[in-house]
């Protein structure tokens, strides 16, 4: 069966769009772009700017249908999903995201060397 992945992944290929510009695009990382292709589905607001950057509809990514039965999918303006790109963040909104993701390895780490002493 088909699902959102698999889709998402139709919808890149036909693109012809690096998977990097698609990160771009949504302002999320690559990573982000690879747990989408793994399974995870975004939010809302995502999908519709995925679905008007790689040209085809949000409600073919979510649910597809016939469209991609009969080897069309369905194209949309992908003009009216631009403004709805996130924001660039500023330095310090991407220092103050550094230095978080950051603390919270620093605490996995520490758990798991406390782990690995207990023997776990």
């Amino acid at each position: 069966m088909q699902n959102f992945s698999y889709r998402l992944e139709e919808a890149i290929q036909r693109s012809g769009k690096p998977k990097g510009e698609l990160a771009t695009h949504c302002g999320v990382a690559l990573s982000t772009v690879s747990r989408w292709l793994a399974g995870s589905v975004p939010k809302a607001e995502t999908l519709e700017i995925i679905a008007g950057f790689l040209g085809v509809s949000a409600k073919w990514l979510v649910f597809g249908g016939d469209d991609l039965a009969s080897g069309a999918i369905v194209r949309e303006d992908p003009a009216i999903y631009r403004t709805r790109a996130r924001p660039e963040l500023s330095l310090e909104e991407k220092v103050a995201r550094m230095e978080s993701l950051l603390a919270g390895m620093a605490e996995k780490l520490e758990s798991l060397a406390a782990d690995i002493k207990r023997g776990l």
